[in-house]
């Protein structure tokens, strides 16, 4: 999608946000926000069954300490919707040094 800024320049916005956000070092806070944007727009969702959202989470975050303790703490106090989140995390995130090694993969 294209649009149109002012000074007659385009600008592209289907451009992934993921390099400014890696740049920046704001990996964590952006996984943050999306999932409490994502629990904000399932409690939004008030008329017929609710819709479910999947959001996929960095390795950087899932690495993260303290962040697993924040996701569940964020889950436990949002029961109602908790069902409906679909988290997909990177496959070598949650696989051990062991796992890595037989697969083939550099560790």
């Amino acid at each position: 999608m294209k649009c149109w800024r002012r000074g007659g320049r385009q600008a592209d916005y289907r451009r992934p946000l993921q390099p400014l956000v890696e740049r920046f070092a704001m990996v964590e806070e952006f996984d943050r926000m999306v999932v409490k944007l994502l629990i904000d727009q399932l409690k939004a969702q008030t008329k017929g069954p609710r819709t479910p959202l999947a959001v996929n989470l960095s390795s950087h975050s899932i690495r993260s300490e303290g962040f697993d303790d924040w996701l569940v703490g964020l889950l436990q106090t949002n029961r109602d919707v908790a069902p409906y989140l679909i988290f997909e995390v990177p496959e070598l995130t949650m696989r051990g040094p062991w796992q890595i090694a037989a697969s083939g993969y550099p560790a």
